[in-house]
């Protein structure tokens, strides 16, 4: 893999007073994006928001992409490109050519050339609320970090998830403990202390086995909440790092924010990000989502729709 460092990180004389752990590379926060437009404006409305809470901690950013020169105006961080051919995306994937086995080799692959250290993997569509050094303190040899506990994998109804469920109950060859508390979490983000790297390796394994007996989105998440699970605790990301998953409209969003931001000076638009923020324009859709049937009927039925942007606070 071709790796190109967008800045060669000298020691800042202004930090010597303070003791060599605050000059070190311990922490690591990794993006995968590649191929479509909106997956890179993601990735860069992330790291702008990231930016915005970088509190007295010092990390190092990863962005393994295809298309490096589209985060050029980050060059002043201490950043590192992985470049991803095509070749690389699809060796990756393995043979049954697995989208979500890319962000596993990613970890790996980070695993193997900073180990020991601290690895924060973040999906593109996330945005960062609060400062980062919360969720990097969680993450500790006995301790890991997913995004949410979306609840009781024995209790989760809808159909992907019942499937999965089933296969594990029923295909003992892969040794997973069917535990009746074993929960399911969101993997959009994932914290890992290097010293479990080797966990990877059977969090590779698992999604591998399951891949070869049914195919669905969710397999890497379920192998990484069932390893870091058996290996310890789970913290949640959620409170600090806002996942949107379930509203790619804020794509068309981002695309506003950019028409807008995109040529100013990168420090006014990190400094305008927050009044973009998806958690809150997105608000009235993830209540709905969680909602039960009955609930939603009413809503509809007295808003005459299911549910709007909130877009008043950018104007």
């Amino acid at each position: 893999m071709k790796k190109v460092n967008s800045k060669s990180k000298e020691k800042d004389p202004l930090l010597e007073d303070v003791g060599e752990d605050l000059n070190e590379i311990k922490y690591n926060i990794i993006y995968l994006t590649h191929g479509k437009k909106h997956f890179l404006e993601e990735t860069y409305f992330s790291i702008l928001s990231l930016c915005n809470q970088m509190k007295d901690i010092i990390f190092k950013i990863h962005i393994y992409t295809d298309k490096p020169d589209y985060f050029e105006a980050f060059h002043h961080l201490d950043i590192q490109f992985n470049l991803l051919t095509e070749e690389k995306i699809n060796h990756w994937k393995g043979e049954n050519q697995y989208l979500h086995r890319l962000k596993i080799n990613v970890m790996l692959d980070i695993s193997e050339n900073y180990p020991n250290e601290i690895y924060l993997f973040l999906d593109s569509d996330t945005f960062i609320t609060a400062p980062i050094n919360s969720v990097l303190e969680r993450i500790k040899p006995e301790q890991f970090v997913l995004d949410y506990d979306e609840g009781l994998l024995s209790q989760k109804k809808r159909t992907h998830i019942r499937n999965l469920y089933e296969v594990l109950l029923n295909n003992k060859q892969l040794n997973i403990e069917m535990d009746p508390e074993l929960r399911m979490w969101n993997s959009g983000v994932i914290g890992l202390n290097g010293v479990n790297s080797e966990i990877l390796k059977e969090i590779l394994e698992t999604t591998d086995a399951l891949s070869e007996l049914l195919k669905s989105h969710i397999l890497e998440q379920f192998a990484f909440a069932y390893h870091f699970q058996k290996n310890g605790k789970v913290q949640k990301a959620c409170d600090t790092i806002h996942h949107y998953w379930y509203f790619k409209e804020m794509r068309g969003v981002i695309q506003e924010f950019f028409k807008k931001n995109k040529f100013l000076p990168l420090e006014e638009q990190i400094a305008n990000v927050e009044r973009w923020n998806p958690q809150k324009i997105g608000i009235e859709k993830w209540n709905y989502k969680q909602s039960s049937f009955w609930s939603k009927f009413l809503f509809r039925l007295t808003h005459f729709r299911k549910w709007k942007a909130n877009l008043d606070h950018i104007h």
